[in-house]
């Protein structure tokens, strides 16, 4: 688990990337930025507004009970921050692995830039 300041409103089960313009925060994954996407840190485990403290899950089994995953199947930063088990057609990390409709054990792995 790690602790850094939002930059701007981060929401809970939300994937999270280092800031790119400010050290030490973190700011919700765009995905149509591939810096924001290899920057990737793990899932927001509360909300948090601007400039307060986010704990962030970067390992490990998460839950969010809003969720409706398929387990065994891979998880991926998309768009805004939200997470998609369906293979993103650009800037793909996989963050995860689903292990029920509700729970995923987080762990990001390498950025992968895919061009077409």
């Amino acid at each position: 688990m790690i602790t850094l300041a939002a930059n701007g409103n981060i929401y809970k089960g939300y994937c999270v990337s280092l800031c790119l313009a400010i050290e030490e925060r973190v700011e919700l994954t765009d995905w149509n930025n591939y810096q924001s996407v290899a920057a990737v840190v793990g899932i927001a485990t509360h909300d948090a507004f601007d400039g307060t403290l986010v704990e962030v899950q970067d390992s490990g089994i998460y839950e969010n009970t809003t969720w409706t995953l398929t387990h065994n199947k891979p998880v991926y930063a998309f768009a805004s921050g939200t997470i998609t088990q369906d293979i993103p057609s650009k800037n793909v990390m996989k963050i995860g692995i689903a292990i029920s409709p509700t729970k995923m054990i987080v762990r990001v792995s390498e950025f992968v830039m895919v061009t077409l």
